[in-house]
């Protein structure tokens, strides 16, 4: 209603079209992605007094030239103490950075790096390890045989639960002799993580999307001898056979295997509000509102070639802020994730000299309100007889019919 209210006192437009690329950054050569401004210098914006500005976001595109798989999504922790077998470790385990074609090739990342670990835990041995996503097998009643419920036992259908499961086999006769903790961390960066071996923890490395991508439970409290679990993590022995250490999902994995559906715009003038949250990872999750620079919320896409892209177009849902300022000479983006923080480039140089940069339009607006600030809004005071006046303000008990604003 805020909006119709004021389009219909809109005195003058103008739209913008921005490429963000070609050194168009604040620093030479220029990030084209993390932090780039325009100037207005010779057509600078100014609302009057009896108007305000307002900045649309009306299209946005950049082709997805950075990888899924990144150190905002890749990390996670394991930890288990010293045995007559294994050394003690506590480290963080990354998986190489990349696109995965599937949830199975996620499978099998994770497993590999975990084995690569056990590998180098284990006083002497090698692991053997396999890794999938979990299958359930369900019978379908025959047809034509509805009134017993017979089963068809070679007629089933798979429902795949989307969930990792990892098996890691004890070397010789050595047994996993102690307990293991994996942890997927999403601890505020606000404070200092330090492991038990000394290793201090990276930003991306404490405050991790890990849990959304492997179906584990975030956690988001240290500590220093972990014990929460943030999967379902099992050791079985069979007489006169190996150890078998099983780690899987609690939830199912991520449907597409990625976390990022969204690219924010952030614009240095913009006036809106987010969940706390979504400002910085020095955040927890809660539901504080706060103020924000977003403008614009872009969906991720992908078109016939199945390339993929972050696009808004023109004719969807149109992002805008009225401004606080009245006068305009500049203005200045960031793009970020769900979390505020940047997207991280599939290699040194990508968001300067690279391909990783954006387009989009802008249309700002001088909207005229339909009254001035500076002008008294109250309608004059009705002529009232001097009598009724003259009563209104006389000792209690005296005339207490008359009304003084008849």
């Amino acid at each position: 209603m805020y909006m119709n209210n004021f389009n219909e006192f809109a005195a003058e437009s103008q739209e913008i079209f921005i490429d963000s690329q070609s050194g168009f950054g604040l620093s030479a050569p220029g990030n084209q992605f993390d932090d780039f401004k325009i100037n207005f210098n010779t057509q600078p914006f100014e609302a009057g007094s009896d108007s305000i500005l307002r900045l649309s976001l009306t299209q946005f595109n950049a082709a997805k030239q950075w990888y899924d798989i990144n150190e905002n999504n890749n990390t996670f922790r394991m930890f288990n103490a010293a045995s007559t077998n294994l050394d003690a470790t506590d480290v963080m385990i990354e998986m190489p950075v990349g696109d995965y074609m599937n949830n199975n090739c996620l499978a099998d990342q994770m497993k590999d790096a975990i084995r690569d670990q056990l590998n180098a835990s284990f006083k002497t041995g090698t692991i053997t390890a396999n890794a999938e996503l979990t299958v359930q097998t369900v019978s379908v009643a025959d047809p034509t045989s509805a009134v017993t419920g017979k089963l068809i036992p070679f007629n089933r259908v798979y429902r795949n639960t989307n969930k990792l499961i990892m098996n890691f086999t004890a070397p010789g006769t050595q047994g996993f002799d102690t307990n293991f903790v994996f942890q997927t961390l999403q601890v505020p960066i606000d404070q200092t993580v330090t492991l038990t071996g000394g290793a201090v923890l990276t930003s991306t490395q404490q405050f991790n999307d890990s849990y959304w991508l492997l179906g584990g439970k975030r956690v988001e409290t240290y500590e220093a001898v972990p014990t929460t679990q943030s999967f379902s993590v099992q050791i079985s022995t069979v007489t006169n056979a190996n150890d078998t250490l099983t780690v899987k999902s609690i939830f199912s994995t991520a449907a597409e295997v990625h976390t990022l559906p969204h690219l924010y715009l952030r614009c240095d003038v913009a006036d809106n509000q987010v969940s706390s949250n979504m400002i910085a990872s020095t955040e927890q999750h809660n539901h504080q509102a706060t103020h924000s620079t977003i403008l614009g919320k872009i969906p991720r896409v992908m078109n016939g070639r199945q390339q993929v892209s972050y696009t808004l177009d023109s004719g969807l849902t149109r992002f805008f802020s009225n401004l606080n300022t009245r006068f305009m000479n500049d203005l200045r983006f960031s793009i970020v994730d769900h979390r505020g923080r940047v997207i991280p480039e599939a290699a040194p140089g990508q968001k300067d000299v690279g391909n990783m940069f954006c387009n989009f339009a802008l249309k700002i607006e001088k909207v005229k309100i339909p009254y001035s600030p500076n002008v008294l809004q109250a309608p004059p005071p009705p002529d009232v007889p001097l009598l009724a006046r003259t009563n209104a303000f006389s000792l209690a008990g005296t005339n207490q019919n008359i009304n003084p604003f008849v």
